[in-house]
């Protein structure tokens, strides 16, 4: 399985209010995702039927509230993850795309990816928009870290050949900084806030750098 699945299980564990409340279920489909990647884009959709039947199962015979599941997906796992919503009959909560996955994707319908509909919230952050990642909106919520592009501190590299599973690979360093900064905002003390733009060349004119006052909500915290 991934390697950096134990950590996002350990960092979910340490950042809940609620440990004894709360039950974290880490899917490992590292066989499916892992294969000639045209054939991995068409599993998505049956993961994520499996795991949309698994909540169900889960609201029926154990008593989970749908409007309490959060779905974190990476890469292709954020299209299960959409696709899980999608399946699902009743409505989860959130969905939290960390960089998904572009190749295939970027030019497909609603129905056949991630989109808003497919969960009360979804939030999405983007870090490899000019590599692996798919740039279109995909969520309520859309982070754009430095551009949505390249990432300080990585290489400029192209993906030419398969994925790899080393979060540390400078070959996806920029796709996997999106897991990086997510579990970082489970533990830092100082919270990352974006500021609502309509474009990259309007926050590079300086039109989006403030945010209102009497909303703090206005510029959207990533995170749980």
């Amino acid at each position: 399985r991934p390697i950096w699945l134990d950590e996002m299980v350990s960092e979910l564990l340490g950042a809940t209010p609620d440990p004894p409340g709360t039950n974290i279920i880490a899917v490992d489909w590292n066989h499916g995702a892992t294969n000639w990647y045209p054939l991995a884009v068409r599993k998505t959709r049956e993961a994520g039927r499996i795991i949309a039947n698994m909540i169900t199962t889960l609201t029926v015979q154990r008593g989970v509230h749908a409007e309490r599941v959060h779905l974190v997906g990476v890469s292709l796992g954020a299209h299960v993850a959409g696709f899980t919503g999608s399946y699902f009959s009743g409505r989860i909560a959130k969905i939290t795309a960390l960089d998904p996955a572009g190749p295939k994707f970027s030019q497909a319908d609603p129905e056949e990816r991630l989109d808003p509909s497919d969960a009360a919230f979804v939030d999405v952050v983007h870090t490899d928009g000019d590599n692996i990642e798919i740039r279109r909106t995909l969520g309520h919520v859309d982070f754009y870290v430095n551009g949505g592009e390249d990432q300080p501190g990585c290489p400029k590299t192209t993906l030419t050949g398969g994925f790899t599973e080393d979060m540390e690979s400078p070959v996806i360093c920029d796709h996997m900084r999106a897991v990086r900064l997510w579990l970082s905002s489970l533990r830092s003390p100082c919270e990352l806030r974006a500021f609502p733009c309509d474009s990259v060349a309007a926050l590079a004119a300086g039109r989006c750098l403030e945010c209102r006052t009497e909303r703090t909500a206005s510029c959207p915290r990533l995170g749980l």
